[in-house]
């Protein structure tokens, strides 16, 4: 049987539903190499499984090193992207980030099932757009434009997250040295003082730069950092 099928040419011609369609095959082939170059042509060719098994092995093998060569790429975060004619911007000041938006952001970075809803909360519709320069739209939830993420692409997703994860990266040893300053110069201070409430400062500091270091991590160690994609 003759099986036609569009390949593509990058990870501009994947979106981010093929590759959770992609994972949610896989997860009960983990084991079965075979099987999850299969479900890898299936899903980024939209064949369905059944005809993919009808092709020739050497065309399987050919198809699927070609696609797993994509996912070695790195690309860059790319500030504004267009998904249906709309344009979206990234969040430009992370500094300004609201708590709304951080608490939705670390929910959903970490399971790809959910990664639409992370990409809703780092790019938004552009209002203006003047030279280097971009207001986005305020955000309202990432439910309002999970739905529209699902159709970004690949090369998209792997900047954006790419760009979180080094940007946690330095914010982890930069936290870490300051920890180490900090906790020294407290300890100075209170041996100075003998003074009860440096203690504490030391202890409320120590606390909360843990729970910062707890989140960053727990964004370094997301599915898409620790297996390999294809």
């Amino acid at each position: 049987m003759k099986v036609e099928l569009t390949i593509p040419s990058g990870l501009h011609e994947i979106t981010l539903q093929q590759y959770q369609e992609y994972v949610k095959q896989t997860e009960k082939f983990a084991d079965n190499e075979e099987m999850m170059k299969l479900c890898a042509i299936s899903c980024f060719c939209r064949v369905p499984l059944q005809y993919v098994r009808l092709m020739k092995k050497t065309d399987v093998d050919s198809i699927h090193d070609a696609i797993a060569g994509y996912f070695k790429e790195k690309p860059s975060m790319q500030p504004i992207i267009e998904i249906g004619g709309k344009r979206f911007g990234f969040i430009p000041e992370l500094q300004s980030m609201s708590y709304g938006e951080y608490l939705d952001l670390d929910a959903n970075f970490k399971d790809w099932a959910t990664f639409h809803n992370a990409m809703a909360v780092m790019y938004r519709p552009t209002k203006t757009i003047k030279k280097q320069t971009y207001e986005i739209e305020d955000y309202e939830g990432s439910a309002t434009y999970s739905d529209v993420m699902l159709h970004v692409t690949m090369d998209v997703v792997f900047g954006a997250s790419l760009f979180f994860y080094h940007l946690g990266k330095d914010l982890l040893n930069a936290l870490a040295d300051f920890l180490e300053i900090e906790s020294k110069s407290l300890r100075t201070l209170a041996k100075q003082h003998n003074s009860e409430n440096v203690g504490e400062h030391i202890s409320q500091s120590m606390s909360s730069l843990r729970e910062i270091l707890q989140s960053l991590m727990l964004l370094q160690k997301s599915h898409y950092l620790s297996v390999s994609p294809i």
